[in-house]
C-alpha cells in the first residue's frame, strides 16, 4: 500500500509542470525581470508575438525578459513565465472569448492564447499597447508590473481588429503537366489543401488554363466567386487566365474586367518583342465586414526581358493610378522580375511591396520560383497602397504537401485597413 501511494505521489509530481491550470490561480501577480516569455514553437506567429511582447515589456520594466520556445522551458527550473500560445505546460483554461483571444492568470504566471495564429499575434499586439501604458491596465512600480484578474478581464474585452484584417494571396498554378508526380492531377489536391489551410480572402492566380478553370469550379466554386477571361480573348477557351477568386461570404462584386498590357488594352494584343499576350484582371469589391470598397488586380508579366516587362508594367500602372486615391488597391502576380529591376521600380512608384513592409515575415525560404525544388528568385509579389492599408504579416508558402503545389511558391499577405 505504501509503495502504491509513493508511486502515485511520484507520478503526480512528475506531471505537475505539464498541468499548470486555472485551479488555485492567483488574483494578482507582478511581472518582473525574473519572468520568461515562453512561446508555442508549433505556432508560426507565436515567436513573433513573444518578441513583440518582450520589446514592449522592456520599455515598461527597463529590463529585457528572456524569450524561449516551450520545448526548451522547464517550469521547475525556469520559474514564472508568460506563456504565448497553446504551450504544453498549460491546461484547464477557460474558453477563448468572442474577441478571439484569452489572457488568464495561472499559478505559474500568465497565459495568452489566440483562436488562431493571427488572432494570437493581434491579441499580443493589442495587449502590449495597454500593459503599463494605458490607465487601468497596470502601472509599473519598483517591484515590476502588477497584473490582476480585473486587468485580465479588461484586456479580454478589447477588440483586436480581426474585422479590419484582409488576407491577399498569389499563386502561379503552373499550366502544364510536368511529370515526376508534378502533373496537374498530382498537384491538384496539394493546391486544394493549400487553399484550405490558408483560406485567403482574395486570391490571384496565374497560368490558369481551361482545365484549371474546371478544377477551380469543382474545388472552390462553393466558397469563392471567380473573375477573369483568357488572354486569347473574352470568349476564348485557349490560352491562360489570371483568375481572381474572392470569398463570396465576405465580398460583393461591384465591377470587374480584364485588359491587355499593350497600347490597345481593350482587345487581345501583344507587346512588341513579348513572347505571349499578357493581361491584368481586376475587380472592385465591397467588404461586407467593414462596408469598405477595395480594388484587387492580378497580372502576369512576360518571360522575355525586363524591357518588355517594364513596358507592360507602365500600362498596368497607368490603369491603377486612376484608382489609388479612391480605393485600397492590392496587386498580385507573377512579375518574372526581381526586386530593384525596372518593372519592380515602375510598380513601386505608386504601390508598396508587402514583403518589405510587413511587421512579421514568417517565410522559411527566400525565393518564390523554384522549378520544383531548385534555389530560385523572388518574382511573385503582392503590392498595396500604403495610404490605405498596412501589412501585418507575410509568408512565402513553401509548405510541404508531400510534393509541390506548383513550380512557384505562393505568397500571402495579411493587411489591416487604415
Amino acid at each position: 500500500m505504501r509503495i502504491r501511494l509513493f508511486c502515485l505521489v511520484l507520478v503526480l509530481m512528475l506531471m505537475l509542470p505539464m498541468v499548470v491550470g486555472c485551479k488555485g490561480s492567483p488574483k494578482e501577480l507582478t511581472v518582473d525581470a525574473t519572468y520568461q516569455i515562453v512561446y508555442d514553437e508549433r505556432n508560426v506567429y507565436a515567436s513573433a508575438a513573444a518578441n513583440l511582447l518582450c520589446g514592449a515589456l522592456r520599455k515598461v520594466l527597463g529590463e529585457r525578459l528572456d524569450v524561449v520556445p516551450a520545448n526548451q522551458f522547464d517550469p521547475e527550473e525556469g520559474g514564472n513565465a508568460i506563456y504565448v500560445g497553446d504551450t504544453v505546460h498549460v491546461t484547464e483554461l477557460p474558453a477563448i472569448g468572442e474577441n478571439g483571444f484569452l489572457v488568464s492568470l495561472i499559478k505559474g504566471g500568465i497565459v495568452i492564447r489566440g483562436a488562431d495564429p493571427m488572432a494570437l499575434y493581434l491579441a499580443v499586439e493589442t495587449i502590449t499597447a495597454h500593459w503599463g501604458v494605458v490607465e487601468g491596465y497596470g502601472t509599473a512600480n519598483e517591484e515590476g508590473l502588477p497584473i490582476s484578474k480585473q486587468i485580465c478581464q479588461r484586456l479580454n474585452n478589447l477588440e483586436i481588429g480581426r474585422n479590419e484584417m484582409l488576407s491577399v494571396m498569389s499563386q502561379n498554378v503552373r499550366c502544364a503537366d510536368d511529370g515526376g508526380k508534378n502533373d496537374i492531377d498530382d498537384r491538384r489536391p496539394r493546391l486544394e489543401q493549400l487553399i484550405a489551410d490558408y483560406s485567403p480572402d482574395l486570391l490571384g492566380t496565374q497560368e490558369v488554363t481551361k482545365r484549371w478553370m474546371g478544377i477551380f469550379e469543382e474545388s472552390f466554386g462553393e466558397e469563392y466567386g471567380m473573375i477573369g477571361c483568357s488572354r486569347d480573348g473574352v470568349t476564348a477557351s485557349s490560352g491562360e487566365w489570371n483568375t481572381i477568386l474572392y470569398k463570396k461570404e465576405r465580398f460583393d462584386l461591384i465591377q470587374s474586367g480584364t485588359f491587355w498590357l499593350t497600347d490597345t488594352p481593350d482587345q487581345p494584343s501583344m507587346t512588341e518583342d513579348a513572347l505571349c499576350r499578357r493581361i491584368c484582371t481586376w475587380a472592385i469589391l465591397r467588404d461586407k465586414l467593414t462596408d469598405r470598397e477595395v480594388m484587387f488586380c492580378n497580372t502576369h508579366l512576360d518571360h522575355s526581358n525586363d524591357t518588355v516587362r517594364d513596358a507592360q508594367a507602365k500600362i498596368l500602372m497607368d490603369f491603377i493610378d486612376d484608382y489609388v486615391a479612391q480605393y485600397p488597391v492590392f496587386l498580385t502576380g507573377d512579375f518574372n522580375t526581381t526586386y530593384g529591376k525596372a518593372p519592380y521600380l515602375t510598380v513601386t512608384k505608386t504601390l508598396v511591396d508587402s514583403h518589405k513592409q510587413a511587421e512579421v515575415d514568417i517565410s522559411e525560404v527566400k525565393g518564390t520560383f523554384h522549378d520544383y525544388g531548385k534555389p530560385g528568385n523572388e518574382i511573385d509579389f503582392c503590392f498595396y497602397t500604403g495610404l490605405k492599408a498596412d501589412p501585418v504579416a507575410y509568408r512565402i508558402l513553401s509548405d510541404d504537401y508531400d510534393g509541390f503545389v506548383s513550380d512557384h511558391y505562393g505568397v500571402i499577405s495579411y493587411f489591416r485597413y487604415k
